[in-house]
């Protein structure tokens, strides 16, 4: 419903009236969201929009590097189990990051990877993704070798963008110039001061869900040194993605409400 809402919008933008009323129809006969979280895949048969927009919503989002496209359908079983798994985990060891990613999260997507051919890293791969205008849907890529810690990290990972898009729909996080570029503490190229303070909330949030998992008696010994190890290399790139914001960023009220949220809870391990 929200990504409808974006082609209507944009279709009077346009001024292609002709799609508006079949598009207010298509609106008006959705419901709410089922309870739980859908988990699905960009395979034209399984998934029950259009995949073409939806991707095309991932891939325009700032400085994507790849366009998404339906997996190959035989890695999908031990994908899907591998979610499950993983989503377990996090209600098990991490009940309120579980409570407000299913409150938020209505659909998990699986997709493949096609690199945008703009000169970045060729051997650069997706973990999740998340867009404003597929808001309520977080992707995963089903041809990556995880472990379930892996897992519930990169739907950590993605939960924490989807909260910062529900926090601040319009007006972002920064009033920084899109073309205003620095070093970003989860990528390799310089990017936009929004995606940094989007970086610097979710490496809090991967933190928060870590330590909360360590302190739930809920991993084995393998998961336990996990935890602790992603724990801490996202303690450290944190502080240096604060270091960043502080410096040159220009938040909105609600950006600067986020992030000294995040702030408080990281300083225990300053």
């Amino acid at each position: 419903m929200f990504s409808l809402h974006f082609k209507l919008v944009e279709a009077i933008q346009d001024g292609r009236l002709d799609d508006v009323q079949p598009l207010i129809r298509q609106i008006l006969t959705l419901g709410p969201a089922e309870p739980g979280i859908l988990l699905t895949s960009f395979i034209p048969e399984e998934f029950p929009w259009d995949c073409e927009t939806i991707a095309g919503y991932f891939s325009a989002e700032q400085d994507s590097l790849f366009r998404y496209v339906a997996p190959r359908p035989d890695g999908l079983p031990s994908r899907r189990d591998q979610i499950r798994a993983a989503l377990d985990l996090i209600r098990r060891a991490a009940s309120g990051l579980a409570a407000e990613l299913e409150e938020i999260v209505t659909t998990i997507i699986l997709a493949r990877d096609v690199s945008i051919e703009d000169g970045s890293d060729p051997d650069a791969r997706f973990q999740g993704a998340s867009a404003l205008r597929a808001f309520g849907a977080v992707l995963q890529n089903c041809e990556l070798d995880f472990s379930v810690v892996d897992c519930a990290t990169s739907l950590i990972h993605e939960g924490a963008h989807s909260v910062l898009f529900a926090l601040s729909p319009i007006e972002g996080v920064a009033v920084n110039a899109d073309d205003e570029r620095h070093s970003s503490p989860l990528r390799e190229d310089e990017r936009p001061l929004e995606g940094i303070i989007h970086a610097t909330f979710v490496l809090a949030r991967i933190v928060y869900g870590m330590e909360a998992m360590l302190d739930s008696g809920q991993l084995s010994a393998a998961e336990q040194h996990l935890a602790a190890e992603t724990a801490q290399n996202h303690r450290k790139l944190f502080f240096e993605g604060l270091d960043t914001t502080r410096r040159h960023g220009r938040l909105t009220d609600q950006g600067e409400a986020a992030l000294e949220a995040a702030e408080a809870y990281m300083a225990a391990f300053a």
